[in-house]
């Protein structure tokens, strides 16, 4: 029930968003944030963990250039992950592009090196 400020109606459909989310319902945890008034913050999480799990779909979907596009674009709201960057590597090996995958690869073992 929403009261006049909509606040608990707002935070419940920020915890359920975030909840689809991490059963793996990207499709339904947009549909439960869009029904709320998010601040910037709490939008901007949700985006970037949504585009992160298009992601992760369109690879369990073998559609690896599309998988590739949804990190472009999370890519650019906020800094990639290790799991970002690991997921990049999957999709480079599955389309062919073997060189750009070792040369990603490479890099990311370095940093872990140091």
């Amino acid at each position: 029930m929403r009261n006049s400020s909509g606040k608990p109606h707002d935070e419940a459909a920020y915890g359920k968003s975030l909840a689809l989310l991490q059963a793996g319902e990207a499709v339904p945890a947009v549909n439960a944030a869009s029904q709320a008034n998010l601040g910037s913050e709490q939008r901007n999480t949700l985006g970037v963990e949504i585009l992160q799990r298009r992601a992760w779909d369109a690879y369990k979907g073998q559609r690896y250039a599309e998988a590739l596009q949804w990190l472009d674009r999370r890519a650019a709201f906020t800094p990639a992950t290790r799991d970002d960057m690991d997921l990049r590597v999957m999709c480079l090996d599955a389309l062919g592009q073997h060189d750009q995958a070792q040369k990603l690869r490479a890099a990311l073992d370095a940093q872990l090196a140091q």
